[in-house]
């Protein structure tokens, strides 16, 4: 799976550590993406900070990419909608955006299930996206108790 351990910024030096705060330059683009399809806003936010830490050079050893950590696959599926370069904040918004919609849909209403299949079953992942999206604050999603 991805984890937040294994990102590498490209063409950077190591990753420094970053708080949520980080993801603010970001926010009204993935609210606006998040609204786009229905998706909660912290939601996404949350996401974007927990495979990213909201670092569009982003890139994890298993080859996932940009604020979303989007990986290569899904390319050819969202470049329509989207676009392809990944390492762009909105392209990598957009593309994760409509990937956790997917999973949702395919999850039959089920937050837990749709976060579980867009990082790959990683172990916990669940669990770091509900933290963040406690520290972001506001209303929760919908079917919260599914998440």
């Amino acid at each position: 799976g991805r984890t937040v351990d294994a990102v590498i910024l490209v063409g950077q030096p190591a990753a420094r550590p970053m708080t949520l705060a980080s993801c603010l330059a970001y926010a009204g683009l993935l609210a606006s993406q998040a609204d786009v399809l229905g998706v909660p806003r912290q939601l996404v936010l949350a996401v974007a900070y927990v495979e990213s830490r909201c670092e569009p050079g982003a890139r994890s050893r298993a080859g996932a990419q940009g604020l979303m950590q989007v990986m290569p696959f899904w390319r050819p599926v969202l470049v329509q909608h989207c676009g392809a370069t990944s390492y762009r904040p909105a392209t990598s918004a957009c593309q994760g955006v409509r990937i956790l919609r997917h999973y949702y849909v395919r999850c039959r209403g089920n937050w837990h299930c749709a976060l579980n299949r867009y990082s790959g079953g990683a172990r916990g992942y669940v669990g770091r996206v509900r933290r963040a999206m406690q520290q972001i604050g506001g209303p929760l999603c919908g079917n919260w108790r599914n998440l």
